[in-house]
């Protein structure tokens, strides 16, 4: 489980940071229509990222700083008793008020 705050996978979320888990691809089955991309991460190495060509989620990605894996957005499980991060990526450009959310206000839901 990987939190990667670099500005590339902030872009790709739409978030302050990506939230993804990585499987053995020999784990991983994928069925149905996807749409690639393809752009260099700030390393210069090349990531492909798949998304729904219906409703833009960002589905699956692959690069080669992890060989033979397949990383998934945690939010295409919609599970929140998902596994947290047990690292955190690009340190450099991550929001600074992350440290500070802990203690914000909390709603059980969005009110109207």
């Amino acid at each position: 489980m990987v939190m990667c705050s670099c500005t590339m996978c902030q872009r790709r979320s739409g978030s302050a940071f990506a939230y993804s888990s990585y499987w053995h691809e020999e784990q991983v089955t994928i069925a149905g229509p996807s749409q690639g991309w393809s752009r260099l991460s700030e390393r210069g190495r090349r990531f492909e990222t798949f998304f729904c060509p219906t409703c833009g989620t960002t589905l699956w990605y692959r690069g080669p700083h992890r060989p033979g894996m397949v990383g998934i957005s945690v939010g295409c499980f919609a599970d929140p008793h998902f596994p947290p991060p047990t690292v955190a990526v690009w340190d450099t450009t991550r929001h600074e008020w992350l440290d500070d959310i802990a203690d914000l206000p909390r709603m059980a839901e969005q009110r109207s």
